[in-house]
């Protein structure tokens, strides 16, 4: 949002400069025209992309976009139904809330379905619904886009 806002602040001072240089000349060039259609289409995507409720860009990939989300997401799709604690067993590193958490969120966003067995003790699981299938060839190529250029992200 800064960069952006930033960028728009040097548009509209060079918009500004160009019109107090062609004021003194008392002439309208193309370069005019050019810079106030820019400025235009400057102010059409910022007003497009600052609101997330109106970008299907950052509305959609938020809801997936969390640290663990993917991976459960492939986990599940590799696996088929999957019970919680053999998901943290195949994510040594998460910690159960997070894995609750992370859990919660992607069945409230229609990703993943919670099973729950009333046996004792409880057995909960998980699997993908339709639409967490249909986002899962999106997420393979990025996947596989990700092995392939890991070495180059590596710090």
């Amino acid at each position: 949002m800064e960069i952006r806002f930033i960028f728009y602040t040097a548009k509209l001072r060079e918009y500004l400069d160009l019109c107090k240089r062609l004021r003194k000349r008392k002439a309208v060039t193309h370069e005019l025209l050019l810079l106030k259609m820019s400025m235009i289409t400057l102010e059409e995507n910022l007003k497009k992309y600052v609101d997330i409720d109106h970008c299907p860009v950052r509305n959609v990939i938020s809801h997936f976009s969390g640290k663990w989300s993917i991976l459960i997401l492939s986990i599940l799709s590799e696996n088929g139904t999957t019970r919680f604690n053999a998901l943290a067993k195949l994510i040594p590193d998460i910690s159960s809330k997070v894995l609750s958490n992370t859990l919660k969120t992607l069945e409230a966003d229609g990703l993943i379905s919670r099973h729950l067995y009333a046996e004792i003790p409880p057995r909960v699981e998980y699997s993908l619904t339709e639409q967490g299938r249909s986002l899962m060839p999106i997420l393979v190529q990025l996947i596989e886009w990700s092995i392939a250029h890991f070495a180059s992200f590596k710090r």
